[in-house]
């Protein structure tokens, strides 16, 4: 009986908060920016032909995004401008650069669309060869004879910041040309965002044959293209319970855009696995 004479505060209670019996959707803000393109791709001295996608982005849930078609879209090296024309892919351009290794100089994307200009620029690093010494994963013999890599996607404290890609039985070989996902290993001269990251990180495990081909690919990156990969992982990869309030994230597109165009030269070696433990 001591418990009834709480009822009447019980029911009180459970009125005041059924008085709404429809819970309030969430209110996203809208953004104070206007972003009206995101630009994906670059120049890359592996082929001559090169690529560029824009888009028009998803700023709210539902939104989808967009191709950009009929754009005016050119790269110049400074002394030269190479107009590209749009690809039977909505939203991707492409043109010829025949002179795509002026190392140590500025490549700028041009783009006219809606009546707004956009630009972006980078510098062109020079990669070094590929060394046998350099390979970004680990490597294991099993007792049945396979080969084992762990690949990381991250390595801190790089004496040079890098990409690289690894290409086996059952993968594609990169194609500038197809804008997806891609498993990169990254190379940071920058030291881990937290001492908790290393032990944590994806790594990749494969189990190959001694006689299969992996073909290895090493990319150069800016310095300020490097830092602005880095501000990406810290809102992405590196993101945890501790990080901080989300941030905006700065490309090189002026007018608002999007994304980064970047310049890139490319190394590629083709290994046997068995050649790793040699």
């Amino acid at each position: 009986m001591e418990n009834v004479k709480y009822l009447p505060l019980f029911i009180a209670l459970f009125t005041l908060g059924c008085t709404n019996n429809v819970i309030s959707p969430i209110k996203l803000k809208t953004t104070n920016k206007d972003y009206e393109i995101v630009v994906e791709g670059g120049l890359n001295t592996f082929q001559k032909r090169q690529f560029i996608k824009l888009s028009k982005p998803a700023i709210l849930p539902g939104m989808k995004v967009q191709p950009i078609s009929q754009a005016t879209v050119n790269i110049s090296d400074g002394n030269n401008k190479v107009f590209f024309k749009e690809t039977d892919t909505p939203g991707v351009y492409s043109g010829i650069i025949n002179d795509n290794r002026n190392y140590n100089r500025a490549y700028t994307l041009n783009i006219d669309y809606n009546n707004n200009h956009y630009n972006a620029s980078d510098t062109l690093r020079k990669v070094a060869d590929i060394k046998d010494t350099d390979l970004p994963f680990s490597i294991q013999v099993l007792s049945d004879g396979k080969i084992q890599l762990k690949i990381p996607r991250h390595i801190f404290y790089s004496p040079v910041s890098l990409r690289w890609l690894l290409v086996y039985p059952q993968k594609n070989q990169w194609d500038p040309s197809i804008f997806k996902k891609v498993s990169y290993i990254y190379s940071h001269q920058l030291g881990s965002p937290n001492t908790l990251y290393p032990s944590i990180q994806k790594i990749t495990t494969l189990i190959l044959n001694p006689n299969d081909s992996v073909t290895v690919y090493k990319f150069s990156q800016s310095a300020s293209y490097s830092t602005y990969l880095y501000n990406v992982f810290q809102e992405t990869d590196f993101k945890n319970i501790f990080s901080s309030t989300p941030g905006r994230i700065l490309g090189n597109v002026s007018n608002n855009g999007l994304g980064y165009f970047h310049a890139t030269d490319v190394s590629v070696k083709q290994y046997l696995v068995r050649d790793f433990v040699k």
